[in-house]
């Protein structure tokens, strides 16, 4: 800022105190506004008479100027006469300022009762009890202004710095945003609400949305002070001075986070690599990023890697694996990822690799244990779930884990966009096998969903060594189009198709579009099918797909993940994809050969509120965690924990899925905690008869179990860790240690959830309000994050790496703002409005048809009648949404060409009115000449 932003607007202060009295307070809260304050304190002492709130405004300068004890002497002259809230506010801020929360204190009492209605009260306030360390309190603050205002952004700002305070930064971020998208959305945001979310912005790195606060705050000042010159007495235009910038390039990382080149990896360290690489896999070399994890991983750390998709992140843990002692457990939320794994394995490494996923069990399950409790395992791989079971975790700890790895570790963010409940059991999971080495990995983590990763694994920031490889993949060329609507949304798909060449995935929303897409596709000569999870041939489709005889698959994000296809030419969106992170990970399975590929991304404006909507439609309830919660009490009956089977569990709140999220919701809470699963019924039997020289603790389960009268029992498990005298958990570590000492053999029958009822926390449902409010948020967030990218002018792959906080980038020149070439193909299918109404026109005097099936007959629904499937006309308007055929019909009933008719039998049909007919005469007079 100049030395005197009252010069620009070529005005002194002697001058100010001519204007209008109006005019004058509109200058000096101008001033003060945008931080000019010495300016403003120049103006009101020339000013006489004073403007009536002149105290207010002169504290307000001096305070702004660091002269807090002027400002104190001068206010508290005034309001020995004078009763006055504003001015008691604007001295709370000011010692809050200056970091005296206890004084700030005194003064808010003073305005709290007469500014009751006031939002920004209450923020205030907020700041003031979290300086004090006063939670609960900025709590009850932000209770008072959600009933004042559930709407405002004084609330996200409140939310914001609650939550920052606390730690969590995913969710501060959201409500940061959702402030951000008000003064996109609703009134214009105060610009001290917007230098409060450019200092948030700042703090946490993000670039995108930093920027978006920078460009408002120069345009909403150089608004301000237009509107304020076309008011004053003069015409001269002044140059325009621009608020206070931020520097134009913030830190790109997190303190503790480390560009993977920057690694220092010895000479020694990277030969003795490449000659493990080369011995154990026939590798000659090790892709970009590897060595530096490696290095890091063999060091004994605990690493967090950021890499892109296709960077080879299996390796880093893999090689290690095959080299080290003990056991590497690595987590991983995919079935088929985890067979893929372990068949793209050396043949001579795979019997010391495996793969334990739910669907492994019994007989085979327990040969697996014991090929692992025996040394003979060196990778092993396991669902989250499967580390539910104490027995297994048990079992592992004493093989010895050398390393525990989790992939996609994205999904242990509570708020990570793939996030798996069973995940957060891994921070128990890790101290129960004595805290080995961590190796997290994954290709989509903005810097705060990192620091939320450290945070549930490790308790904090900064504990683990975060590595960051570039984010930039310079054979994806990358392009978003915006579309009016359905109809020129399956337009420009056709043309895009045509404009690519191999094999490909388009991205639709739902299961219904993705069906409608694939029918439009082989209609129009492509060989496409679809995919989603309600379909039975999905493995067959997927087959077809990776031998080339399909061109295009049409699925839902279902489909993608695992899949090892490195000639995937091109990936369209129709529609937003559900976040950035998503996005960036369906992209990545582009181009995997190095060779380039096209992102294409087709969206409306109303896409943005589309996605909003569908989470809102998915999200937990308050009514449904209720119900989810009772259910859970119903299950335990009188007992306070036990085991409640998760069947029971779904049609209280929908699916499995649904459960196992609901419970983590409820335990946040602090309504329950859960622990691991407990096996519902067991199976015990002794080899042999008893010598009463066995373990003096077996001996007395045998004696309370009966175990000693029979060779083999068979029992609720519950009921006989009762009967034992033993916590489920005890007894189930306790049969391990036993079957090992060759005393018995142990067989379950499934597993259960093990929860224990908690003690209600003060204000319960305000809390689970609060966290549905956050989820919401961060939703929200997701929303228009994604959106932001499709409106984004500047680099894409720039706005990519700025939100996943890689390696700054202002131009790839491969992306459509770039510049980037890309040759649309023209569509020859596309009919102009003319030629759409005279196909409809003629179909119509054809025969009369109903409206459901005249539409059905004219975009070739397969499910359309036989008679329909005759005519001449099926198909012809395929390119056309369903709902674009509705309105087309709509506008030609309004303007009299269709009229209805009412059959005998009761039906109603469609047909031409007269003037129908002359319009589809003077069409094809029209079309031959």
């Amino acid at each position: 800022m100049t030395a005197s932003l009252l010069a620009t607007l070529r005005l002194t202060p002697a001058q100010a105190a001519t204007l209008p009295a109006t005019t004058q307070n509109r200058v000096i809260r101008f001033l003060l506004r945008w931080e000019a304050c010495a300016d403003a304190l120049a103006c009101l002492e020339q000013m006489s008479p004073p403007p009536s709130d002149a105290v207010l405004l002169r504290a307000q300068a001096l305070i702004g100027l660091g002269r807090m004890a002027e400002a104190q002497q001068l206010s508290h002259a005034h309001l020995q006469t004078h009763d006055d809230p504003m001015l008691y506010l604007a001295l709370a801020e000011g010692a809050l300022a200056g970091g005296d929360p206890e004084q700030a204190q005194n003064y808010l009492a003073r305005s709290l009762a007469p500014l009751r209605h006031l939002s920004r009260m209450w923020w205030v306030a907020v700041r003031i009890h979290l300086a004090q360390g006063d939670d609960a309190a900025a709590q009850q603050a932000i209770q008072q202004l959600t009933a004042l205002t559930p709407e405002n952004p004084y609330l996200s700002l409140s939310m914001m710095t609650l939550l920052r305070t606390r730690g969590d930064m995913v969710t501060a971020t959201a409500y940061a945003v959702a402030a951000l998208n008000a003064d996109r959305r609703d009134a214009p945001l105060p610009v001290e609400a917007l230098v409060e979310l450019r200092a948030f912005f700042t703090a946490t790195r993000d670039r995108i949305h930093l920027t978006e606060v920078e460009t408002q705050l120069v345009q909403r000042f150089e608004q301000e002070q237009a509107a304020l010159l076309a008011d004053l007495p003069h015409t001269a235009t002044p140059a325009t001075t621009r608020t206070k910038q931020t520097p134009a390039t913030p830190p790109a990382l997190a303190a503790h986070a480390t560009f993977l080149h920057t690694v220092a990896v010895t000479n020694a360290e990277r030969q003795a690599l490449l000659k493990e690489v080369r011995t154990i896999f026939g590798f000659t070399s090790l892709l970009p990023g590897q060595a530096e994890i490696l290095t890091c991983v063999r060091r004994g750390e605990h690493v967090l890697a950021i890499l892109p998709t296709g960077a080879g992140k299996s390796l880093c843990y893999q090689l290690p694996a095959f080299s080290d002692r003990g056991v590497t457990l690595v987590v991983s939320p995919l079935i088929a990822l985890m067979k893929d794994q372990v068949d793209s394995l050396p043949p001579a490494l795979r019997g010391q690799a495996l793969a334990l996923n739910s669907l492994l069990d019994g007989d085979e399950l327990r040969t697996a244990l014991h090929r692992v409790a025996t040394g003979q395992i060196r990778l092993l791989y396991a669902a989250p779930e499967r580390l539910r079971q104490v027995s297994f975790v048990e079992m592992l700890a004493r093989a010895g884990v050398a390393r525990l790895v989790i992939d996609e570790a994205h999904c242990v963010s509570v708020w990570g966009h793939d996030f798996r409940p069973d995940y957060l059991h891994l921070r128990q999971v890790h101290r129960d096998l004595g805290a080995p080495p961590l190796l997290a990995m994954t290709a989509t983590a903005p810097s705060v969903v990192r620091e939320d990763i450290e945070r549930q694994l490790l308790g904090g920031a900064g504990a683990m060594r975060v590595l960051v490889g570039d984010a930039f993949r310079a054979n994806l060329h990358l392009r978003a189009y915006r579309v009016r609507d359905d109809d020129a949304r399956n337009a420009l798909l056709l043309r895009l198709l045509r404009s690519v060449q191999g094999s490909g995935i388009v991205y639709a929303r739902s299961r219904r579009r993705c069906e409608e897409l694939a029918t439009t596709l082989r209609q129009a000569g492509f060989a496409a099918a679809h995919y989603h999870a309600g379909i039975d041939n999905r493995t067959e489709v997927q087959d077809r797909f990776m031998r080339n005889e399909l061109q295009v698959i049409v699925a839902t994000v279902a489909f993608g993940m695992g899949i090892n296809k490195g000639d995937i030419r091109f990936i369209v969106h129709d529609g937003l994809p559900a976040s950035l992170e998503s996005y960036y990970q369906e992209i990545g399975r582009a181009g995997r050969d190095g060779k380039p590929a096209h992102c294409l991304l087709i969206y409306a404006d109303h896409d943005e509120a589309t996605l909003t909507r569908l989470a809102s439609r998915s999200a937990l309830t308050s009514t449904t965690l209720r119900a989810l919660y009772q259910r859970v009490r119903q299950q335990l009956g009188e007992r306070t924990a036990g085991p409640v089977p998760l069947q029971a569990l779904q049609s209280a709140i929908g699916d499995e899925i649904a459960a196992r999220v609901g419970l983590s919701v409820l335990e946040e809470v602090g309504l329950l905690r859960r622990g691991y699963d407990c096996p519902r019924t067991v199976t015990v039997q002794r080899p042999r008869q008893l010598r009463g020289q066995e373990d003096a603790g077996f001996l007395a389960f045998a004696r309370r179990s009966g175990l000693d009268a029979q060779p083999v029992i068979t029992a609720p498990f519950v009921a006989l860790a009762a009967a034992t005298g033993l916590t489920p958990a005890e007894l189930e570590q306790w049969l391990l240690v036993w079957q090992e000492a060759r005393y018995l053999a142990v067989r379950y029958d499934g597993r259960d959830p093990y929860l224990e009822l908690l003690s209600p926390p003060a204000q319960a449902a305000e809390r689970l309000e609060q966290l549905l409010r956050n989820r919401a948020a961060l939703e929200q967030q997701r929303a228009s994050d994604i959106a932001r990218y499709a409106r984004a002018t500047g680099c894409r792959h720039g706005f990519l790496a700025d939100y996943l906080g890689g390696a700054r980038r202002t131009r790839c020149a491969v992306c459509d703002n770039c510049g980037a070439a890309f040759a649309l193909a023209p569509d020859p299918s596309a009919h102009a409005a003319d030629a759409d109404l005279l196909v409809l026109l003629q179909a119509l005097q054809e025969q009369t048809w109903g409206r459901r099936n005249l539409v059905r007959l004219l975009r070739g629904d397969p499910e359309a009648s036989a008679r329909a499937q005759a005519s001449s006309f099926y198909g012809a308007l395929r390119t056309r949404s369903e709902r674009g055929l509705e309105q087309m019909l709509a506008s030609v009933q309004a303007d009299g060409l269709v009229q209805t008719r009412d059959l005998e039998h009761g039906g109603v049909v469609l047909e031409l009115t007269r003037r129908g007919v002359k319009q589809m005469q003077d069409l094809q007079r029209a079309g031959r000449r």
